[in-house]
């Protein structure tokens, strides 16, 4: 009895030393670091790309909205993707990227802001600032005050 014991001891010392290490506790969120499989982050890459990246894409991407009001005739959701239009697939919209220099604001009302671009005029229903949320034009006029005869321009001031 007292051999089997001191042979049981004995395996479970020499696992015990063998193993050493083997066994790592790693925290949660730290596992790429001894994998080397690092999941891709967005966020951590926004910053350095924004400025160099995005923002000139999107200004190459933009066309003057008198030339887009011009060719949509009215119909703005007809012009589908012929200006990089993006659309969801359960949005009942397109999202432009529009230049607006020299575009002038004419009236706000409940319908909303309502834009002289040429010779046409865009009523503004949402309305989405840099790094916030669309929002309904009302909701916007609420905590912004937008007024008439004010010329939109391209650039931050």
């Amino acid at each position: 009895m007292v051999k089997r014991f001191v042979c049981a001891a004995t395996a479970v010392m020499m696992a015990a030393t063998l193993f050493t290490g083997c066994v790592k506790v790693v925290k949660i969120g730290e596992e790429g670091a001894l994998t080397g499989e690092v999941e891709f982050n967005p966020g951590d890459s926004v910053e350095s790309i924004w400025e160099s990246q995005v923002i000139p894409e999107c200004e190459s991407k933009a066309v003057d909205i008198a030339e887009v009001l011009n060719a949509a005739g009215g119909n703005l959701t007809g012009l589908g993707e012929e200006f990089d239009g993006l659309k969801t697939a359960s949005a009942t919209y397109y999202n432009y990227s529009v230049k607006t220099e020299g575009a002038t604001i004419t009236a706000v009302d409940k319908t909303g802001i309502h834009v002289a671009c040429g010779e046409d005029v865009l009523v503004l229903r949402e309305v989405q600032l840099e790094g916030k949320k669309r929002m309904e034009t009302d909701a916007f006029l609420r905590g912004y005050q937008v007024t008439e005869g004010t010329m939109l321009t391209d650039h931050k001031e």
